[in-house]
């Protein structure tokens, strides 16, 4: 049946490279049969990932196995994006009190998607009737019969065409932006801070006062910005300044939470519950077989939505356009289906990279990171450079080389919540209506974005001044690898209990998690002189062997 799957597939791909228009009525009823028995055996597999991810977390497995959130340990050691792992982790605790639920999304009966939507009123005497009409409703209907605010939030894509002498404005205020929320702040959440601060004095309407939502005019740091998840390219949270010891929760706070730790608590469910620990490498064992024996079928999955979308086959079966297909047929997000037809697009052009990923020289996030900006004449090299790197080490190259392209290209182009690119198009309005003449949407960014600059820079001039140089040097960044969080503390690799010197080379930034419990308890070991010449040992066993040898 794999075999007959793979050559239906192919031939379909032949037909489209042939230039064909449509497929017959039996192709695309067996292409849509294909994706949704794809999809719907997905849910099964989400659910042991999430359930795995969930025990590993309960535990302490993550602190143990060297990293300081599961997010992370899913980015490095199972190629799942971190925002897919939390929300997997959370889709699974949510099921573990809802058992007809959860049976019906194990069996493929019920779409995960439909499982989130009405996982709020699928409780105690109600479950049944829910799982009962999930089995037949729409996901829309669900929303409706739930509430809208249970749906996914929208995300969308900019482009905007900077003045070409100013485009270095706009990075400036970026740069700026990073240094105020943190070094790990995406993308959208900078915007969302330059319109802020300049409709806080600037408003669109001349009759409303001063001041938005969460705008600030004083440098006393930006307001939170609104939350926002499911966007792969944006998974970080903005994190502490710079300066060390910078942030939210104290060192103490992390302590007590971290290994072993309630799973209740950690899922923000009540009060903790302490667990026996199971190994924590036999459980990742189990979730890394889980994630190869799903890969095949993954990728079957792209090819199939990439023929559906590309032979208009959802509206030629009666939907009314692809994306209802995704939510109704498939029941899915349509975000996490185009995440998987994109890669398709990429792996199709670039047949190396679809080998380094059958082969698993490279996990998918590596290969979706490489696809993002890989050409045909450079994959192989850069497929090489991969290999030899974190996820998040890649990500970040990644996102460095396309800022510079975006620079050089005199353009902004992000993926931004709904209600950023509301805030930013009602920002762009509002620098129009201050300059009093007619200005291009890249002119009027540059407008806020020299705003931006002109409120924040004393503030970035006082936090800069006051951070460690250590943290400086180290880019605010925790230096373990594999770490998406922001630097807080300063480690001595020689410990000052031994003896060890007050000097750069001696010294390194971390996050409070790695430092004070992978670090000090023994899970994570590291040598030699910083930055450049250290080597770390991570992971509670590879520790004990090390220490052993």
């Amino acid at each position: 049946m794999v075999e007959e799957a793979d050559a239906f597939l192919a031939r379909l791909e032949g037909l489209d490279r042939s230039g064909l228009g449509g497929l017959s009525s039996v192709d695309a009823a067996a292409l849509d049969a294909l994706a949704f028995a794809c999809a719907r055996g997905g849910g099964g597999h989400d659910l042991a990932l999430g359930e795995g991810l969930d025990v590993l977390a309960r535990t302490g497995g993550d602190v143990r196995l060297g990293f300081s959130s599961i997010g992370d340990l899913a980015r490095e050691r199972l190629g799942i994006a971190a925002w897919q792992a939390r929300r997997l982790r959370r889709n699974a605790v949510a099921l573990r009190d809802r058992p007809l639920l959860r049976a019906a999304v194990a069996s493929g009966e019920v779409s995960a998607r439909k499982a989130e939507v009405m996982v709020a009123v699928a409780v105690g005497s109600d479950e049944p009737y829910w799982v009962e009409r999930a089995k037949v409703d729409t996901v829309r209907r669900l929303e409706a019969a739930v509430s809208s605010e249970h749906a996914e939030e929208d995300w969308h894509r900019i482009r905007l065409a900077l003045p070409r002498a100013q485009a270095e404005i706009v990075d400036g205020a970026l740069a700026v932006a990073e240094v105020v929320l943190g070094p790990t702040a995406p993308l959208w959440k900078r915007l969302w801070a330059m319109a802020a601060e300049f409709l806080s004095t600037h408003p669109s309407d001349p009759l409303e006062p001063l001041g938005v939502p969460g705008g600030s005019s004083r440098p006393s740091g930006p307001a939170t910005p609104p939350e926002a998840g499911g966007a792969p390219e944006f998974e970080h949270a903005a994190g502490p300044s710079t300066a060390a010891g910078a942030g939210g929760a104290s060192a103490q706070d992390v302590v007590r939470e971290l290994g072993p730790r309630g799973g209740a608590a950690a899922a923000g469910q009540g009060p903790a519950v302490k667990l026996p620990a199971p190994d924590p490498y036999g459980v990742l064992a189990d979730l890394a077989r889980i994630v190869a024996e799903r890969a095949a079928a993954d990728e079957r999955f792209g090819r199939a939505c990439l023929l559906v979308k590309r032979f208009d086959v959802a509206r030629q079966l009666g939907w009314s356009c692809f994306e209802e297909w995704c939510a109704e047929r498939l029941g899915l997000a349509t975000s996490t289906v185009y995440q998987r037809i994109a890669l398709e697009r990429r792996l199709a052009v670039l047949p190396e990279l679809r080998e380094a990923l059958r082969s698993r020289r490279m996990s998918y996030e590596q290969a979706r990171l490489v696809a993002r900006v890989a050409a045909p004449g450079d994959v192989a090299a850069r497929i090489e450079r991969a290999a030899g790197k974190t996820c998040i080490a890649l990500l970040r190259d990644v996102e460095a080389e396309e800022r510079l392209q975006m620079c050089n290209a005199a353009e902004l182009r992000a993926a931004v919540p709904e209600d950023v690119d509301s805030l930013l198009a009602e920002a762009i309005r509002a620098a129009r209506l201050r300059s009093g003449r007619p200005l291009t949407a890249g002119e009027a960014l540059v407008d806020v974005a020299r705003h931006f600059v002109e409120t924040w820079a004393p503030e970035v001039m006082r936090l800069v001044k006051r951070a460690h140089p250590v943290i400086l040097r180290d880019g605010g960044l925790c230096q373990i690898p594999g770490c998406s969080l922001p630097a807080a503390q300063v480690h001595h690799v020689w410990y000052r209990s031994a003896g060890g010197p007050l000097e750069m080379w001696n010294e390194l930034s971390m996050c409070i998690p790695h430092h004070l419990v992978c670090v000090h308890r023994g899970f994570i070991l590291i040598r030699g002189r910083a930055p450049d010449g250290l080597t770390f040992v991570i992971g509670e066993r590879e520790v004990a062997a090390t220490l052993r040898a």
